[in-house]
């Protein structure tokens, strides 16, 4: 049976990963759905890994949610290479970046499992 949350909802969470400041919450849970806002283009791999490790639970992604830093490839993107992956002024993310966002996203959905 799938978890369900009491009252109107719940926003937890800022700034999800260390030196990336944005605004807003990171994570808001509404009728038994998280709601993982990621301030990017985030790519599809990096999107369902959050909703497998959140399971139970039942997690979506919203992308480009609280701003846009650029595109966060997964890590194998790097190695190909292409656009996504090329540094530029707005666009400098180490291959661990995607990773690290779906690392805190998860954490702050498991953390409201216990509340």
């Amino acid at each position: 049976m799938a978890a369900q949350h009491s009252g109107a909802g719940r926003a937890y969470g800022t700034n999800i990963v260390n030196g990336i400041s944005y605004g807003g919450r990171s994570v808001l849970s509404l009728g038994g759905w998280d709601y993982a806002a990621i301030p990017a283009e985030y790519f599809v791999q990096l999107g369902l890994r959050i909703k497998a490790e959140s399971h139970p639970r039942h997690a979506l992604v919203v992308s480009c949610a609280n701003g846009r830093v650029c595109y966060v490839p997964h890590r194998e993107v790097f190695l190909r290479g292409g656009y996504e992956t090329t540094f530029t002024e707005s666009a400098a993310l180490a291959p661990e970046a995607g990773d690290m966002l779906a690392d805190a996203a998860v954490g702050l959905i498991r953390s409201d499992e216990a509340n």
